[in-house]
């Protein structure tokens, strides 16, 4: 819409300034001018193309005024959406981090009880084929992951 309020203020402007060129002789004479009947006293043609200028740039002045009011709503009401956003990204990341059945956290270490294994040998209990006790190892706690440094820093040669 902007791109066509443009494109015709450019084609009158373009207008106005042959009409002057053409007409630059008379550009002091008088015209009367009749509007339906009402009939208006001599004015300079000068003083047209003067009047016919004031009234382009004023409503070139509200509707880019208009505009402009109607943009910054539209931005305050983006921002308050994107604070909002914001808002409940961090409260779900708490409540990720609090919640019992939600991920594992990267220190979870599961008890150290002994888990009885089943046995190809078709022998129940706990015991193996060997007779020995078999149990299955705890996983080791995993190590929290290092942040990534930069490779500028990475080189030992950085502070050299």
């Amino acid at each position: 819409m902007f791109y066509i309020a443009l494109l015709f203020l450019i084609l009158l402007v373009a207008a106005a300034l042959v009409m002057l060129i053409q007409n630059f002789a008379i550009l002091l004479s008088s015209v009367h001018l009749t509007f339906f009947s009402w009939h208006l006293p001599g004015i300079p043609v000068f003083l047209l193309f003067f009047f016919g200028a004031f009234l382009g740039g004023l409503l070139l002045y509200i509707f880019s005024t208009r505009s402009v009011r109607h943009d910054a709503r539209e931005i305050k009401r983006l921002n308050a959406r994107v604070k909002e956003l914001c808002a409940q990204i961090e409260e779900l990341e708490k409540l990720q981090m609090r919640s019992p059945s939600g991920a594992l956290s990267t220190n979870f270490a599961p008890p150290a009880v002994p888990v009885p294994v089943f046995s190809p040998s078709g022998a129940l209990g706990p015991s193996g084929p060997l007779g020995q006790r078999q149990t299955v190892q705890p996983p080791q706690p995993a190590q929290p992951p290092q942040p990534k440094q930069p490779k500028w820093r990475q080189d030992s040669n950085w502070l050299k």
